[in-house]
């Protein structure tokens, strides 16, 4: 069985009212095109045999925190998509889970 742990990540403190876009753009590739594009190329890779995902969330995507609109917003997206997965390909015995640190 293969196995990923999407865990690559940054953050960023700054206000809402403040961020620039080309900050939470990027801040969102590498939380969540970087989930998606890893996972994408594990599923490809395990040619219908049973693999499994561990995405590393947070609680910052499951409850709102000051000066971090990216970072909260990209971890719920990460939740959103575990699920999205665990549906989608558990009939080809892949196993998609998420952790909540913090």
């Amino acid at each position: 069985m293969a196995g990923l742990v999407n865990c690559a990540g940054t953050v960023m403190n700054d206000a809402t009212a403040d961020i620039a876009l080309a900050d939470f753009t990027r801040l969102h590739a590498v939380h969540i095109h970087g989930t998606l594009l890893w996972s994408q190329a594990l599923v490809r890779s395990l040619d219908g045999r049973p693999g499994a995902i561990v995405n590393v969330g947070s609680i910052a995507g499951q409850f709102g925190h000051p000066r971090r609109i990216a970072y909260s917003s990209a971890k719920a997206a990460v939740h959103s998509m575990t699920k999205t997965m665990a549906v989608e390909w558990a009939a080809q015995g892949v196993r998609v889970n998420a952790v909540a640190p913090g």
